[in-house]
């Protein structure tokens, strides 16, 4: 399976789940200027025959409006934010893995995702040599995502 094929798959992933969970359409081409800090990280494994590791790093008003829309258009108590985040990420990254186990035939499992601090930084696993990032810019805040991947034999 190539870079290109895994890359189209995460971002059909993002972009239909964004869709479908907060109505706010992800374009990676949109060229728009957002002036949007990155605030927010959550992190998430996959272990079998597809080892990834998954980054995702929200702008502040993005994390807000995911996190909002899957709540019911309300924010959450401070306490729950993080459960809502994590969540969005393990639907959209489940989506991609789900898909890619059926195209390839592969058994690959997802980690519970996990916050972390923006500046902490994440360990991965060096064996993981391929990578690619997806990064979408829109109205609603800035969603960066960083895939390290590798099929194992």
């Amino acid at each position: 399976m190539s870079t290109v094929k895994v890359d189209e798959i995460f971002n059909h992933a993002f972009v239909s789940v964004t869709k479908k969970l907060t109505s706010v359409e992800l374009d990676k081409d949109t060229g728009k200027e957002v002036e949007d800090d990155i605030k927010y990280k959550e992190l998430v494994y996959t272990k079998g025959k597809f080892s990834s590791t998954i980054i995702c790093e929200f702008s502040d008003r993005a994390f807000k409006n995911i996190v909002s829309a899957m709540y019911g258009g309300n924010m959450p108590p401070d306490d729950m934010q993080i459960l809502y985040i994590n969540e969005y990420v393990n639907i959209v990254c489940g989506r991609a893995l789900s898909e890619i186990n059926n195209i390839t035939g592969v058994s690959a499992r997802l980690t519970v995702p996990s916050f972390h601090h923006i500046d902490e930084k994440i360990k991965k696993d060096e064996k993981e040599k391929s990578k690619f990032n997806l990064e979408y810019k829109t109205d609603y805040g800035m969603i960066k995502v960083s895939v390290y991947y590798i099929f194992e034999k």
